[in-house]
């Protein structure tokens, strides 16, 4: 029987993601501050992509059965997502339709993690295991061409008065139009948990495959403002394929 040995290591795969958070926009009435319409759209949608990874791996005891990985890692993914817009109203305020509109994103994930490495088997070259750890780092949300009011322009107020947003006008420009109540983040930090199992078939080669559920959403357009906006992005979880080289 053998044991793996300590090494560092490359990765590089696929991944899927789910993404799925929310958009909310409330309108308050004046003079006397209450809320006069309320919006909230499901946002959802699948992106696919790749990801790599770039550390080191090192084993305890005399069996060398537990150890730990550090590494750095990034993943790129792209796809689409639908959400609904448009809403019709009756006077009591009951939604009677909506509009479907899709659109394109990509995902880019950074940062650095660790990992506790369980094996299960050891034999000469080859070793079957499980994998779990955290990883912490930033995330950036690419809408490309999608606007900011993407099928009509409407009005919205700032403490100056009011303000067009106009068809052709990005999040980052109606956020500068709106002033420093509103706030455009399009990247911002992430924390995630990163589960999966892993093996190796000869020194040098090895696969794992897993699970990674980011927790945190991005805030990626704000306004405190009249009307107060909120839209946010989070991917749900993160399913990858990885090939590994040990060095």
């Amino acid at each position: 029987m053998g044991a793996e040995r300590n090494s560092g290591y490359f990765a590089l795969g696929f991944q899927y993601s789910y993404m799925s958070s929310e958009g909310k926009t409330q309108v308050f009435a004046s003079p006397v501050p209450s809320a006069q319409t309320a919006t909230t759209d499901a946002i959802s949608g699948s992106l696919f992509g790749g990801n790599l990874q770039l550390g080191y791996k090192q084993f305890f005891g005399k069996k060398k059965r537990f150890g730990l990985r550090y590494y750095v890692m990034f993943s790129a993914q792209g796809g689409r997502y639908s959400y609904p817009y448009g809403y019709k109203n009756n006077a009591d305020g009951t939604t009677t339709s909506y509009t479907i509109r899709n659109g394109g994103m990509a995902d880019l994930f950074y940062g650095a993690g660790i990992d506790a490495l369980i094996n299960f088997f050891d034999g000469k070259d080859r070793s079957f295991g499980v994998f779990g750890g955290v990883m912490l780092g930033g995330t950036s949300w690419l809408l490309g061409n999608n606007k900011a009011c993407p099928a009509m322009d409407y009005v919205v107020s700032d403490s100056a008065g009011t303000i067009t947003c106009n068809t052709t006008d990005s999040y980052a420009q109606l956020a500068r139009k709106l002033g420093s109540k509103a706030h455009y983040s399009p990247s911002f930090v992430q924390f995630a948990f990163n589960f999966g199992v892993r093996g190796n078939f000869s020194k040098h080669n090895g696969f794992e495959v897993g699970l990674r559920v980011p927790v945190i959403n991005t805030p990626y357009f704000t306004n405190k403002d009249n009307p107060t906006m909120n839209l946010s992005f989070r991917r749900v979880i993160a399913i990858f394929a990885n090939y590994v080289v040990n060095f």
